[in-house]
């Protein structure tokens, strides 16, 4: 099981890849400053600006099956996503995020 990224300085290019079983997470946000991402969905919070809400769409699942179980890629945090199991991301400075299976 892993999920890490890796930073390639000569490239400019940020490497992510996660396990096909889809043990570890690994949550993504761009933003304006550059894409964020991490294995911890707590270090996700501080990205998150104060009026930032919760996506609808996941809500609704969630409180049916009375569980936090979501189809990826989503989270119940909007604009955070998680990087499908099983894939990889590469990611450069203005551009988003090219996932592979």
């Amino acid at each position: 099981m892993f999920a890490f990224a890796l930073w390639d300085t000569i490239d400019r290019e940020l490497f992510c890849a996660r396990d096909p079983f889809g043990i570890k997470p690994l949550f993504m946000r761009p933003g304006p400053v550059g894409q964020r991402s991490a294995a911890r969905r707590s270090a996700c919070w501080i990205w998150l600006p104060a009026s930032a809400s919760t996506s609808g769409s996941t809500i609704a699942p969630c409180s049916t099956t009375r569980a936090a179980v979501r189809a990826e890629p989503e989270t119940l945090h909007r604009g955070i996503r998680r990087l499908e199991s099983g894939s990889y991301a590469r990611v450069r400075p203005g551009e988003p995020p090219e996932v592979t299976r």
